[in-house]
């Protein structure tokens, strides 16, 4: 093979590398385009990650406007997810549908009435909650309630007694589900957290 044969072979061959690399990276980044660009309208028309915090309960302090922050003795959430993936354009989206159902037992063990002030976030402001219910102990409550703001209650609860708050709704999301403590109390006590999907991969966000 001549000298002029090789050189034409090579300049062929690293012409043709050039132009995949082009066309791949061309591809590469309307794809990561399209993706952003398409994601944003399946999270406005599907709905979002979704991350579910406990409610937070606060007992006033006597003499000032502070509250101190208590915690539920029991947490009995049972979650069902099931993926319903979505396509749009050339993608496929991991959306979900999310049935929540949350029961907390709440306790005074102190010798004196305790005004408890609950308050219930849920997991995104905009969404669609079907089957919405809220109870306390077995009366289920018909005030019309404000999705940005949550839930919110003022339980009296005399020493020694428990009161139940229990929340459910259906809703949907995309990506991944979380749980999380209540932020002001920071732990948690006697959780019981179920969650029944209708796929068997199931990955662990970090943090978990």
């Amino acid at each position: 093979m001549s000298v002029k044969r090789m050189i034409a072979i090579a300049v062929i061959f690293a012409a043709a590398c050039g132009g995949w690399g082009i066309l791949g990276t061309a591809t590469t980044l309307r794809s990561t385009e399209s993706a952003g660009r398409l994601g944003e309208q399946v999270a406005n028309l599907w709905g979002v990650p979704l991350v579910q915090e406990a409610p937070s309960l606060g007992v006033e302090i006597p003499g000032s406007d502070r509250l101190r922050w208590i915690m539920p003795s029991r947490n009995d959430v049972k979650v069902a997810l099931q993926a319903e993936h979505r396509k749009k354009g050339l993608i496929w989206y991991p959306t979900y549908t999310c049935q929540f159902d949350g029961a907390y037992t709440i306790s005074n063990e102190e010798t004196v009435t305790q005004k408890v002030r609950l308050h219930f976030r849920f997991p995104a402001q905009g969404g669609t909650y079907d089957d919405f219910g809220v109870w306390v102990d077995e009366t289920q409550l018909r005030s019309a309630v404000d999705v940005a703001e949550g839930v919110g209650e003022i339980l009296e609860i005399e020493p020694g007694q428990t009161k139940e708050f229990r929340v459910k709704y259906t809703t949907r999301g995309i990506g991944e589900w979380r749980y999380r403590m209540d932020p002001n109390a920071g732990r948690v006590q006697d959780l019981d957290l179920t969650v029944a999907t209708n796929f068997r991969a199931v990955d662990y966000p970090d943090g978990s």
